[in-house]
This record gives structure tokens, sequence and C-alpha cells, in this order.
């Protein structure tokens, strides 16, 4: 499913990056700009509203 989600949104962005967990998520912000996030709130390492 999560790979469903990401081929429809690389029909609407330019680039679509996807991380594992929500640390990894924050690092990859922390080296690159970017438009919008999605964030599912059940992440690993990091869940709800950090």
């Amino acid at each position: 499913m999560i790979i469903d989600i990401i081929i429809m949104l690389a029909y609407i962005f330019k680039q679509v990056d996807a991380t594992a967990d929500g640390q990894e998520a924050l690092d990859q912000l922390a080296e690159n700009s970017c438009d919008i996030v999605f964030k599912d709130l059940s992440m690993p390492r990091m869940s709800d509203f950090h």
C-alpha cells in the first residue's frame, strides 16, 4: 500500500522521497528542503506529534 501511495504522489510531484522512520525523515529534512511532508503518526522511532 505504501508503494502505491508513493507511485500516485510521483504522478503529481516532481520528486518523491520516502523514509523508513521518523528520525530518518528529520535527518533527511535537515539536509534537503522540501515543499510538503506527509507523516504517518505511528512511524517507528518517532510517533505522534513530536
